[in-house]
């Protein structure tokens, strides 16, 4: 399995998913460093906190080939701008990264606070060519904490 360069899992609405069981999978990626595209969505998963994201950011490390990213984490009610700043740093170090999709429909912990993470966590990555920021329903984050994405990073789309 070593050789495998797309990975695509979906956990959507897995009511008894926690993030031990992130923290099982995760360990399991780590092994996966041949990776160029994954794709992982807990849809509906609202035992996945963000000890979750962080367990998933930890693998990241260890993935630096990746060029394509998709994270979806839609009604993922526990993770907040704690998450947000966890996955900007760990988003750091995938610097052949172009295509990046970031789903968090109605995660309403999250604020303006954790776009300013997550930005710092993006700016660097010189390779970015596309991507796609989801935060419909995050009623606590605004149009002026997307702006920067806008302004900086126009080639974003982005949904609130």
């Amino acid at each position: 399995m070593s050789c495998l360069q797309s990975l695509s899992l979906f956990f959507y609405s897995y009511p008894h998913l926690t993030d031990t069981g992130v923290s099982n999978l995760t360990q399991n990626l780590m092994n996966l460093a041949s990776l160029t595209s994954l794709n992982l969505n807990f849809g509906v998963c609202e035992q996945i906190t963000n000890t979750g994201l962080i367990h998933i950011t930890e693998a990241l490390k260890t993935l630096s080939s990746l060029k394509r990213l998709v994270f979806s984490f839609p009604k993922c009610f526990g993770m907040s701008d704690t998450g947000l700043e966890t996955l900007g740093q760990g988003l750091k170090v995938l610097v052949n990264l172009k295509d990046l999709e970031l789903n968090f429909i109605s995660c309403g912990k999250m604020t303006n606070v954790g776009l300013d993470h997550l930005y710092e966590g993006l700016k660097g990555l010189g390779s970015l060519e596309k991507g796609e920021l989801d935060f419909d329903g995050c009623f606590r984050i605004t149009a002026e904490g997307l702006n920067v994405f806008k302004e900086k990073l126009p080639f974003l789309k982005i949904t609130k």
